[in-house]
């Protein structure tokens, strides 16, 4: 379970995330979320934009227990295609709907332990700091779909803008692909900034969004 003894505040419940290319300074794309209580766990939903783009937003209905452990998700581009997956105790069913037909997947992983990496996503590490027991420490490893791995740990804390930050990094590998992702963690457990190694990637939280 996730839990920590120096947050001294409910974490927040909505906020907008834009994304920078550091290659070339470009910003590409913002996701608002929001997040809500519900009888047992959490709601998360969140729109994501492009920018430059003529593709629509992905808009996102993600589900979760108390611990942050994965129920169902649903993610629709319009138009183009929808997802929804099913997380149960020892498998992941994945349902795709585009428009030449439906593709289904199914992955023998438990959802206790995994991680679905939905592309386009700004505020998956979001989900990653809420999960992650800050008591227990040490690496927490979680099985990726598509299959994979994401390795998680705690760094020394650094300063943000002056602001002292928690430090977790990410280590994730899957179907060739594989990246390293700093994240900066407010006292709040809110993912404040993060960057990636291989991909050049800023994403920060706008500070007019704080609630």
């Amino acid at each position: 379970m996730s839990s920590s003894t120096d947050v001294d505040a409910k974490p927040r419940s909505s906020g907008t995330y834009v994304a920078t290319d550091m290659s070339n300074r470009l910003q590409i794309g913002q996701e608002h979320f929001q997040i809500r209580e519900t009888d047992g766990g959490f709601n998360l939903q969140f729109s994501t934009v492009p920018y430059g783009s003529p593709s629509p937003p992905q808009r996102v209905v993600w589900d979760f227990d108390s611990d942050w452990d994965p129920i169902h998700l649903t993610a629709a581009v319009e138009g183009l295609a929808t997802t929804e997956v099913t997380f149960e105790d020892t498998k992941c069913e994945v349902e795709t709907r585009h428009q030449s037909g439906v593709q289904s997947q199914r992955f023998d992983v438990g959802r206790q332990n995994a991680f679905f990496l939905l592309n386009g996503a700004l505020c998956a590490p979001l989900i990653i700091a809420r999960k992650f027991d800050w008591d227990a420490g040490g690496t927490q490893s979680h099985a990726l779909i598509p299959p994979g791995f994401l390795d998680v740990r705690r760094l020394p804390d650094d300063e943000v803008d002056g602001e002292p930050r928690s430090v977790l990094e990410v280590r994730l590998a899957t179907m060739g692909v594989h990246d390293v992702v700093t994240l900066f963690v407010d006292a709040r457990r809110d993912v404040v900034r993060y960057q990636t190694r291989n991909f050049q990637l800023l994403v920060e939280l706008e500070e007019d969004m704080q609630c």
